[in-house]
């Protein structure tokens, strides 16, 4: 009997048992199926992050790089503007050749990113090399900008004064301290810094200034002797 009893109890163990470890199973299974679905979610958010990033910095390259592109050529397509920065600027050897096929690029990688095809080392690749081309617009747009309004400008000397003839499309002025002359009817009217902004701002480039001699004897009867330092 005794041997009995403990047989039977051995019976009842396994299930139990058992039993114990399928519950153990069933408890695990939808934990790990659910931290299984929420990582693919924080993944799938993270990539959805990614791409808008992407698309944010590719399309700030592009923005940037237009805008200095039409600042410097004026207000043309796409197309026409990639045309005149290579014969320009690449072919004058006034920019790398390289710049030519990074502005190429950025053109590029706008498609590129919306398709989804835009890795994150060729995003790397393409800012660093963007960043170079617009600083090398700047650069030579800022030097246009002094060139020009230097072009416009002579230096006079009288005496122990010195003033500054600005030469515009809109007519002839005289600067020394705070007074602004403008050279009408063969003599110096008054003027002010409005118009001459108004007058340099709308006065196009030019490769040579012509200094007349209607103007070199109006300085002569206004300031007497005098120099121009050019």
């Amino acid at each position: 009997m005794a041997e009995i009893a403990r047989l039977i109890s051995l019976t009842d163990l396994r299930p139990r048992s058992l039993n114990s470890t399928v519950r153990a199973m069933r408890a695990t299974i939808p934990k790990t199926i659910e931290v299984r679905l929420v990582g693919e979610k924080m993944k799938e958010i993270r990539s959805k992050l990614e791409m808008r990033m992407q698309e944010h910095m590719v399309e700030k390259l592009h923005v940037e790089m237009n805008k200095l592109l039409k600042h410097i050529f004026g207000d043309k397509g796409q197309n026409a503007l990639i045309a005149e920065l290579n014969e320009k600027l690449i072919k004058k050897g006034k920019l790398k050749p390289r710049m030519m096929e990074i502005a190429k690029e950025v053109l590029r990688i706008k498609q590129k990113a919306k398709s989804k095809k835009l890795t994150q080392t060729e995003l790397h690749r393409i800012s660093r090399d963007a960043e170079e081309l617009i600083n090398s617009l700047l650069e030579y747009a800022q030097r246009k900008e002094l060139v020009s309004a230097q072009k416009g400008v002579i230096q006079v000397l009288h005496g122990d004064k010195k003033g500054e003839l600005v030469i515009t499309d809109l007519g002839i002025f005289y600067v020394e301290e705070s007074k602004i002359k403008k050279i009408e009817n063969k003599k110096f009217a008054e003027s002010n810094k409005k118009e001459l902004e108004e007058a340099v701002t709308k006065t196009r480039d030019r490769l040579q200034i012509k200094v007349t001699s209607e103007i070199l004897n109006t300085l002569k009867k206004e300031l007497g002797d005098f120099e121009l330092v050019i």
